[in-house]
């Protein structure tokens, strides 16, 4: 296993921010996560439905100035500062009032954000509630030889569910462009292959390929 540390030494301006339920990888080149890590259950997802997002972002204190993304580099710029780990996923105040960090946002294309991937999100989220714990890694792809400052190209979701009378563990994920499309490309284990493959279908509606 790597440690922190070590990654931290191949990786510099990367740090580890905790959050109440959930975690962020942030880096500070690119000014945003590399990932953002959420466990998720039945219970915080029936407790979700009843919060009120807060819809005030901030920039995490715990960055030195010139790593974190800012309110004035979203300003004008006709992106959304698009979750990470997902408002709509926070089961209490504490939670909500983090997941609006913008460590734990990306900029993303408004269509995208408003309806691709908030229809990924919220397909996840019923799968969460067909088992008993689901562990849920988000965050953005940049291809290319240079990482841009602020935005990544594409954005990944992996998710990982299990029982616990078996604890048998089935993955899935699924990758889609920063930019607006009516595609996202989606690939799962084998045993894992129909159930997830079909809930999404019918939840998300979106045009996808299974590999």
């Amino acid at each position: 296993m790597v440690s922190l540390s070590a990654v931290r030494r191949r990786a510099p301006k990367t740090r580890l921010l905790c959050y109440s339920d959930f975690a962020v990888l942030h880096y500070g080149i690119t000014h945003g996560p590399l990932w953002s890590a959420e466990h998720l259950t039945r219970d915080h997802i029936e407790a979700a439905k009843d919060m009120v997002r807060t819809k005030k972002f901030f920039k995490d204190a715990r960055l030195s100035d010139g790593e974190g993304a800012t309110l004035a580099d979203y300003k004008r710029s006709g992106f959304d500062r698009g979750h990470m780990s997902p408002a709509g996923n926070r089961w209490n105040q504490e939670g909500m009032t983090q997941s609006f960090s913008l460590a734990n946002t990306v900029p993303q294309n408004r269509q995208n954000n408003q309806c691709l991937w908030a229809r990924i999100e919220t397909s996840v989220r019923k799968i969460a509630v067909s088992y008993d714990d689901t562990f849920v890694v988000t965050g953005p792809i940049f291809n290319g030889p240079q990482l841009q400052t602020i935005g990544p190209t594409q954005l990944f979701k992996v998710w990982c569910t299990c029982r616990r009378a078996s604890w048998r563990l089935q993955s899935s994920w699924i990758t889609c462009p920063r930019i607006a499309t009516t595609s996202a490309r989606f690939t799962n284990s084998r045993q894992h292959r129909v159930s997830a493959f079909r809930a999404f279908r019918r939840n998300s509606k979106i045009s996808d390929r299974e590999d």
